[in-house]
């Protein structure tokens, strides 16, 4: 009997990874896992969109994030 592999699901979270030196610029790296049944495009633009918006109105004059689909349900 053979068994099917599992694979593990894909991952999703958000990571904030500090410039260097004082007071420098934050990145911001949003990773999504979208539905089969919808564009990712739209999936990561809509979140894109969300979260700089978010981002600017806390810290005006920042860069905003970068949003990857890392996986599809």
């Amino acid at each position: 009997m053979v068994r099917a592999r599992r694979r593990s699901p894909p991952t999703a979270g958000v990571r904030l990874t500090p410039g260097a030196g004082d007071g420098a610029v934050r990145h911001v790296d949003v990773q999504v896992v979208a539905s089969r049944r919808t564009r990712t495009v739209d999936v990561a633009r809509a979140v894109r969109t969300a979260v700089r918006g978010h981002l600017a109105a806390l810290f005006p004059g920042r860069p905003g994030a970068r949003v990857t689909v890392t996986g599809l349900l």
